[in-house]
């Protein structure tokens, strides 16, 4: 179980210091600078340790969005969603960051980059009245 847990933790620790923390991440096609050129914030139907699937289709059938972080209720969790894009060559990429707010810490509790394409409709629909950055 230790190895298990070292792993988890050092990919908590990558997922956060990668995906939560930076404004870019490089381009799984050219290998170029993706940005994050948009945010948005959404609650998900898990509390503290609750499990669920970490999938495109589980974020997008489940999320609500919210304005801001003062919207989360205690013990509910909320995932955070960049909109990355490559500056060569255009591609769209989407992390999913799970997080507990305690206090005024955030803990990490999963998350994942998926493809733009599976959360197009969700993104250009759904959140445009939520858009946290430009």
């Amino acid at each position: 179980m230790g190895p298990i847990l070292k792993l988890t933790q050092w990919i908590f620790y990558f997922i956060n210091k990668h995906l939560l923390n930076h404004e870019t991440i490089k381009c799984k096609q050219c290998k170029g600078e993706m940005t994050s050129r948009k945010q948005y914030l959404a609650l998900i139907p898990a509390y503290f340790d609750d499990e669920h699937e970490e999938t495109a289709e589980y974020y997008i059938n489940n999320i609500t969005p919210i304005s801001d972080e003062s919207e989360i209720p205690t013990g509910r969790r909320a995932c955070c969603i960049h909109v990355f894009q490559c500056g060569n060559c255009g591609n769209k990429l989407i992390s999913v960051v799970d997080f507990l707010k305690v206090r005024d810490k955030i803990l990490v509790k999963g998350g994942d980059t998926y493809p733009y394409e599976h959360f197009r409709e969700h993104i250009e629909n759904y959140f445009s009245r939520y858009n946290s950055e430009e």
